[in-house]
């Protein structure tokens, strides 16, 4: 049965109330879907400042079609199915083609209510920090030296640290193809020698004692 605070909505929008009796549903929470072979689905009603006059959509097949006591207002406009603002009992605001329009009941006239946004969009201020890329002289690598030095075991030469250590012929940080030169390795505090591990084949981990 539809609510008899609805009835004067059903009223207006050119419904009859008798619908319930019929067979027709209700969903009356801000939106009422009524059926008789067709769905009608209303949403969104506003009454004129005097309570005479009811402005709503009718939303099927997709497309919104806004209605004043049952009677289409709109004809191929694209209306957005949200709420009508009422400006005073003959004039109302909606949205629709992606604009919104003050429409007149007396005249008919429809005008678009121009509207725009503005906003300050601020660029931080960067400062350009110098590069020499024509140097050949060290650089510190930042990134790299804080990886190295991660955990209390690694990174420096001391007792009770990782004694990790690669033995070059020459100094990488003057000419890196040095880095290429290696002499030793040194892994859990045993050495090798570059004979050794490619004589091993698989890598020290085979190797558990000192070389003699």
């Amino acid at each position: 049965m539809i609510p008899a605070r609805w009835s004067r909505f059903l009223q207006l929008a050119g419904l009859s109330a008798s619908l319930a009796g019929g067979g027709a549903s209700a969903a009356l929470a801000g939106q009422a879907v009524f059926g008789f072979g067709m769905t009608v689905l209303l949403g969104t009603p506003s009454f004129s400042p005097d309570g005479k006059k009811l402005l709503y959509d009718v939303i099927s097949g997709g497309k919104a079609t806004l209605m004043l006591n049952g009677t289409p207002v709109t004809h191929g406009e694209d209306v957005f199915p949200g709420r009508p603002q009422w400006i005073d009992n003959d004039t109302f605001l909606y949205a629709a083609d992606g604009h919104i329009k003050r429409r007149s009941l007396v005249t008919g006239e429809v005008a678009i209510v121009p509207f725009s946004v503005s906003f300050t969009v601020r660029r931080p201020q960067y400062a350009k920090k110098p590069r020499d890329f024509d140097s050949t002289a060290p650089q510190r690598l930042t990134g790299i030296q804080r990886a190295v030095t991660i955990g209390k075991n690694l990174g420096t030469v001391a007792p009770g640290k990782v004694a990790d250590l690669v033995f070059v012929d020459g100094d990488p940080l003057t000419d890196i193809r040095d880095a290429m030169k290696v002499r030793d390795v040194m892994v859990n505090g045993f050495l090798y020698s570059l004979d050794e591990l490619v004589e091993q084949g698989s890598g020290p981990d085979e190797k558990t004692s000192p070389p003699t």
